[in-house]
């Protein structure tokens, strides 16, 4: 960090400060009270699965399994506690190039998420 002049140092501060701004500018209405634009993508991502595989979105809702139970964290923390930190400029990189996309893009790539590679593993799984 020594190397790097007061001047340089002050304009990566500006640069986090925009991209966080920039980030959080579609996504206001997801930390206000009842946080309604995360309850909106939670209820949209519910939907999309049982239009993609019925059968899983089926079993999970037999289970008692609410997709608020798992998805909230997701949203609310945009994958950061989920993946290894190592990749979190990348994702934060890719949320920055989708621009006011970001919300349905999360959506799809949850569902993904979901139903990819566990599927069968979903299915077999009780949960209570």
């Amino acid at each position: 960090m020594s190397d790097l002049s007061s001047d340089k140092i002050s304009n990566v501060e500006a640069d986090c400060y925009w991209c966080l701004s920039k980030l959080l500018d579609g996504m206001q209405d997801h930390y206000t009270f009842a946080q309604p634009g995360i309850q909106r993508l939670v209820f949209k991502l519910k939907e999309l699965v049982r239009r993609i595989d019925d059968p899983v979105s089926s079993h999970m809702e037999n289970q008692g399994l609410e997709f608020l139970q798992f998805a909230f964290r997701w949203f609310n923390c945009l994958l950061i506690r989920e993946i290894p930190f190592q990749l979190v400029t990348r994702l934060w990189d890719t949320y920055l190039a989708e621009g006011d996309a970001l919300p349905d893009f999360l959506v799809y790539i949850f569902a993904s998420f979901l139903l990819t590679e566990p599927q069968p593993y979903l299915l077999l799984v009780e949960y209570w």
